[in-house]
């Protein structure tokens, strides 16, 4: 399945639609969260200088399962302070859960590299936690997208009956 990111092209920390946060953001209002989630690898968000770790996080309106996601370094900046170690998580209603974790990962100029959930969970809140940076005391992403379903339960179903047919099983209603 090709990878389609399911955020909207965000205008400000909640348009058009969802909720974009961060544990911190430098700047004064410059590298909003929200930038890292707006299309252009050109701005970002940034974190508080000597704030690692730190997060950057989406909140759909309703449950989606996400499969992937995609992380991009800008082509004009300085890799220092892009992460090298992080965690995606889920929020389940009750804790962060880890759906991928990365250690020692490189990015260079301008590179975007896509990453696999091998098993998702459904959340309606994801975050990035960025546990270190190649180097500095802040992180700056410019562009953070996930890729998914709905999780609504019509979808949850029919994933159900696909993965019990291709097992064999039976599907009881």
């Amino acid at each position: 399945m090709a990878f389609s990111n399911i955020i909207p092209v965000m205008t400000s920390n909640t348009a058009p639609s969802g909720t974009v946060s961060a544990g911190s953001t430098e700047g004064g209002g410059y590298y909003m969260p929200w930038n890292a989630f707006d299309g252009n690898v050109y701005t970002f968000w940034s974190s508080l200088g000597g704030d690692v770790p730190n997060w950057l996080g989406y909140e759909f309106p309703a449950a989606k399962l996400i499969s992937a996601y995609a992380i991009a370094d800008r082509a004009d900046a300085n890799v220092g302070r892009f992460p090298t170690a992080w965690r995606l998580e889920g929020w389940s209603g009750s804790e962060w859960v880890i759906l991928d974790a990365r250690s020692n990962e490189t990015f260079y100029y301008g590179q975007r590299r896509e990453f696999t959930v091998t098993s998702p969970i459904p959340c309606k809140s994801y975050r990035l936690y960025v546990l270190s940076v190649n180097s500095g005391s802040w992180v700056q992403i410019p562009l953070l997208e996930l890729s998914g379903v709905d999780a609504s339960p019509p979808v949850l179903r029919r994933i159900r009956r696909s993965v019990v047919s291709c097992l064999g099983g039976i599907v009881r209603r």
